[in-house]
């Protein structure tokens, strides 16, 4: 008998929620944020969910069947601060209010994000939708061009230990003709091949210790790419 109370109160609490209002709470130059989407214009296999962590502000979550009933009982808030008005502002979510500063903070984010991982010039376009006191959010992501890595040079102390060591580990480098040029994946071989060499003895080197250049003039369209490491000595 108890548990069918419980669970008759639990539905009867759904059923009043969902008839509530999520923006009742707001002020009049105030809208909740209710929706942010991302659309790749240029390419069908980017995948845009890769790009979600980096947007700014981001709406209230989903819980059940897409509707979030916390943010409908804190809308029964009374607004007098009293007793009641901190109940159900305790136990419910606050709407995430529109914030357009945010949105080209995300442009920014994305924008750097994609440079990252080698596509450079992109171009990231935005639509806000309003309906009612609910905001919604297109990001309209056109990908930059990408350039594939046809050389790759080393240039290397000529004399001492390191050299020898270096060229050992090459084999194993995780950059190469064929690859994009990114600085993401220039990082990665940083600490990779850091981590390396110090395995080998020279305990103070780091990737502090690479410099890279790409050169995207002498073949367009391509990226011959320079590996350089500053002269270093075993200690």
């Amino acid at each position: 008998m108890k548990n069918l109370l419980r669970n008759t109160a639990a539905l009867l609490l759904c059923i009043t929620a969902l008839s509530c209002s999520t923006t009742r709470v707001l002020q009049d130059n105030e809208y909740r944020l209710a929706k942010n989407r991302i659309e790749i214009t240029n390419d069908k296999e980017f995948n845009p969910n890769t790009l979600y962590p980096y947007i700014q502000q981001k709406p209230n979550p989903a819980i059940i069947f897409g509707w979030n009933p916390f943010l409908s009982v804190y809308n029964w808030s009374n607004g007098n601060g009293k007793g009641w008005d901190r109940f159900v502002k305790k136990i419910g979510q606050a709407p995430v209010i529109y914030d357009a500063d945010m949105v080209e903070s995300t442009v920014g984010n994305i924008l750097d994000h994609l440079e990252y991982q080698g596509y450079y010039g992109s171009d990231v376009q935005t639509q806000v939708s309003v309906k009612g006191k609910k905001v919604a959010v297109r990001y309209d992501v056109t990908l930059g061009k990408r350039y594939p890595i046809t050389e790759l040079k080393y240039v290397l102390p000529e004399r001492g230990e390191f050299r020898s060591a270096f060229l050992e580990d090459t084999s194993k480098i995780s950059i190469g003709v064929g690859q994009y040029l990114s600085e993401a994946t220039l990082e990665a071989e940083t600490e990779r091949s850091g981590t390396a060499m110090r395995n080998k003895g020279f305990f103070d080197f780091s990737k502090n210790n690479f410099f890279f250049e790409a050169d995207t003039l002498s073949r367009p369209g391509e990226a011959i790419l320079t590996l350089t490491v500053n002269e270093y000595t075993r200690n």
